[in-house]
């Protein structure tokens, strides 16, 4: 991302109107953790092309990452509208991003609502449905939650985060060997689901999960010792 942040660096020196290098950038540094400098790059692209819906997404991802979850969610909703009325249609992922800055704010209802909104406007949505189930996790749905997450994780067996999280709902249901199993899948997967401060700070799992993966985690360590 560094190598592709200098390019889009590069091409704004040599046209510094380019909404679309800008936002592109902004893109970049969100993925490197540089928040501030990522709005302000998006904010410059949607003030050269304000009628354009992807900068302002952008904008919303970096300002979620600088846990302003209420300016996010108004970007987001400008997005969606700016969608409608460039594209005469709604974006889905507006909707799953809303449902991420509904859960920054621990706003669990509204954020199951707007997760399964997403997943029901594209069916192939299939983070925006995984998400979903995480939320239902954390009302205490366990039963549907971990039924949607079986549902996903044999749909799509490369699909590490249900592993994962079938892991923490099996053991948390006392079934240890489906736990492992499930485990080990995820690590095959996935070896970042290993550092619990991932789970939480990037991935941004529901605190109850959270909380029983790392139990779970803490359990298997006590085995190894």
């Amino acid at each position: 991302m560094l190598q592709a942040e200098k390019i889009w660096t590069k091409i704004i020196e040599l046209n510094n109107t380019n909404a679309a290098a800008y936002s592109n950038r902004g893109n970049c540094r969100t993925s490197q953790g540089q928040f501030e400098e990522a709005v302000s790059d998006f904010e410059m692209a949607i003030k050269l092309a304000p009628d354009e819906p992807d900068p302002y997404l952008g904008k919303g991802v970096a300002l979620e990452g600088e846990k302003r979850f209420k300016e996010a969610l108004e970007c987001y909703e400008t997005s969606n509208a700016k969608s409608i009325s460039r594209y005469g249609a709604e974006d889905p992922v507006t909707y799953n991003n809303r449902g991420n800055a509904h859960a920054g704010l621990g706003e669990w209802d509204k954020a199951v609502e707007f997760y399964h909104k997403a997943a029901e406007m594209n069916k192939n949505y299939v983070f925006a449905r995984a998400n979903e189930a995480l939320a239902l996790y954390q009302l205490g749905s366990y039963e549907k939650s971990t039924s949607m997450m079986r549902f996903l994780a044999r749909k799509y067996p490369g699909f590490a985060d249900m592993h994962a999280a079938l892991a923490a709902a099996y053991w948390k249901d006392g079934s240890i060997r489906a736990s492992e199993s499930e485990w080990a899948s995820a690590m095959q997967l996935d070896t970042r689901y290993g550092d619990i401060n991932w789970i939480r700070d990037n991935r941004r799992w529901p605190p109850l999960l959270v909380t029983d993966i790392e139990q779970f985690l803490s359990l298997k360590s006590s085995r190894v010792r």
